[in-house]
């Protein structure tokens, strides 16, 4: 990221998970990733959108806050180490990127995004 290291925060609340359920074929992998919301933070002028993503194993739940521009670093990574896995990753938009109904759009195609990756035990472990 950019913008510095990324950070941690700690998870209080189990309810978060509440409304992701795993789907059969889900559960062999073990790890469930959920973007469970998001947040507009930077200065006035140059405001942005990140993430909190929750990250689900066997043994803990760890989550971070990433923006989008740290999606598409992740998925240069996994289709360069991963030639076969072709997940469609949602497009960049450079107006309106900061209303409502796009946010929450672009968080429901990298949901998916996110879905799909880790339904390859391979990628889920990388």
């Amino acid at each position: 990221s950019k913008d510095g290291p990324w950070h941690a925060y700690v998870l209080l609340r189990a309810e978060a998970w509440s409304s992701h359920t795993l789907k059969s074929d889900e559960k062999k992998c073990g790890i469930r990733s959920v973007i469970t919301k998001t947040e507009t933070r930077g200065p006035y002028t140059r405001p942005f959108t990140v993430y909190f993503v929750h990250t689900k194993t066997a043994f803990s739940v760890k989550g971070v806050c990433k923006r989008f521009s740290d999606f598409k670093e992740l998925d240069q990574k996994i289709k360069k180490n991963f030639k076969s896995f072709n997940a469609q990753f949602p497009p960049d938009k450079v107006f309106n990127s900061m209303a409502p109904e796009f946010v929450s759009e672009r968080r429901k195609q990298l949901q998916t995004y996110l879905d799909d990756a880790m339904a390859v035990p391979e990628i889920a472990a990388f």
